[in-house]
């Protein structure tokens, strides 16, 4: 889930939301192949639609109850995408 490539770090608030999703069931219905398209996706999403969101967990350094909120409406948006 993690796997990052050379000299091209993923941003730690990027890697709580992937984190999340992984931990709290949100890619068990996701096939093994699609994961990581599905991780980029999310990840692109939540740049471009849900910044605020990752500019709070960056700026907090937690997850808050309506972060958490606001990480679970993105994680099911981007499913459906």
């Amino acid at each position: 889930m993690l796997k990052q490539a050379q000299n091209s770090p993923i941003p730690v608030e990027e890697q709580v939301v992937v984190i999340y999703a992984g931990i709290n069931g949100y890619l068990d219905d996701v096939e093994v192949s699609e994961v990581k398209p599905f991780l980029l996706k999310l990840r692109s999403y939540l740049k471009s639609s849900v910044s605020s969101l990752l500019t709070t967990i960056k700026s907090e350094k937690k997850l808050s109850p309506e972060s958490e909120e606001t990480l679970k409406t993105a994680i099911t948006t981007a499913k459906t995408m």
